[in-house]
């Protein structure tokens, strides 16, 4: 289709078919088809799976319902960030984890170390892919494609149908702020899925550059640079997926660190020129004094200006003006993300 591809955790990816500002738009306003089957797809299953996973992961897996799923975090003894996953219940002793890519064989060995006698893990990546339709048209060109209804499915729900006399999973969830979907079928037939999607006149095709200036926008991390071994949920502002009241991997040291306070956390930068901040540029105090870094900067198509996130010293807070130096030298402010507010992704249906 014409994409400009780049090697990507050892997967070959589009960056973009069109343009990375043309697809970012197209996706704010109707709906566009994402090829993420890099992502990796482990299944956990057998008794007891359920206190197994609370015990290894910060949010509460036990709440979780059959056609259920939650966002969490893996985290080393340290309290350092392995991974960011979502966890669908797909039985009561049965689950699938969603994991990134560069982090797929890691994660596996990992839990596969902690796995108790009795459960078995394995890893479908290969054998299961995953698209993602996201856009406040979603789900129009969904029911029109597959032929059921989708209305009723709640936001972190999914759904487990047969499209074309094979099974699909179909989940409300996605990495763009808007209303969306995210497929998993045979990998031997996403192709034919695929094809089916994108012969809707509302559905163009969107590569890894709109993706990532869609989820930066609203503020979500990217595994690698916002979030990596290095950080802790407390300092990456992601403290709300950990449930205190349960244990887990981790949990001691992060006790400590919420008790001694931490040096830096994660917030966002904004700026009102259109030339975009980037990953390594420091961040200054108008005094001159360094006192941060950008993990992710980008132009922000829907907004028109440079949006970034940054870790900076705690002292400073929302509001103030700060300098961003790297190939540039900017004004800027820091900013309490999301940085987009009018997508459609907790729409009611």
């Amino acid at each position: 289709m014409g994409a400009r591809m780049i090697n990507f955790s050892g997967w070959l990816l589009p960056v973009s078919y069109s343009s990375i500002v043309e697809e970012h738009l197209w996706t704010r306003e109707n709906a566009s088809l994402f090829d993420v089957s890099h992502m990796g797809r482990l299944e956990v299953e057998g008794p007891e799976s359920v206190r197994f996973l609370d015990g290894l992961l910060t949010n509460r897996i036990s709440s979780l319902e059959v056609g259920q799923c939650r966002y969490t975090l893996m985290l080393n003894e340290d309290g350092g960030i392995l991974d960011d996953l979502v966890v669908y219940r797909l039985g009561e002793d049965r689950f699938m984890l969603v994991v990134n890519a560069g982090t797929t064989g890691s994660d596996y060995e990992w839990i596969g170390s902690h796995l108790p006698e009795g459960l078995r893990l394995s890893d479908r990546t290969s054998e299961l892919a995953k698209v993602d339709l996201q856009g406040p048209r979603s789900r129009e060109v969904l029911e029109a494609v597959l032929g059921w209804d989708v209305g009723g499915l709640r936001y972190f729900r999914f759904v487990e149908e047969r499209w074309q006399g094979l099974p699909i999973l179909v989940s409300r969830t996605g990495y763009t702020g808007e209303l969306g979907y995210e497929l998993y079928i045979d990998a031997d037939r996403v192709l034919d899925l695929w094809d089916a999607l994108l012969a809707h006149p509302l559905v163009r095709p969107a590569g890894l550059g709109a993706r990532d200036t869609l989820r930066l926008e609203v503020g979500y991390p990217l595994y690698g640079q916002d979030i990596h071994t290095g950080v802790s949920p407390i300092s990456a502002n992601l403290e709300r997926f950990v449930d205190w009241e349960k244990e887990f991997v981790g949990k001691a040291r992060l006790l400590r660190e919420k008790e001694e306070g931490v040096k830096r956390r994660l917030i966002g930068v904004r700026s009102e020129t259109r030339r975009p901040f980037r990953h390594g540029d420091k961040v200054f105090s108008e005094a001159g004094e360094e006192i941060g870094e950008i993990t992710s900067g980008s132009y922000s198509p829907s907004l028109g200006l440079a949006i970034g996130l940054a870790y900076v010293d705690v002292d400073f807070k929302e509001g103030d003006v700060v300098r961003v130096k790297g190939r540039g030298d900017w004004e800027a402010r820091l900013f309490s993300y999301p940085f987009y507010t009018e997508g459609t992704v907790r729409l009611s249906l």
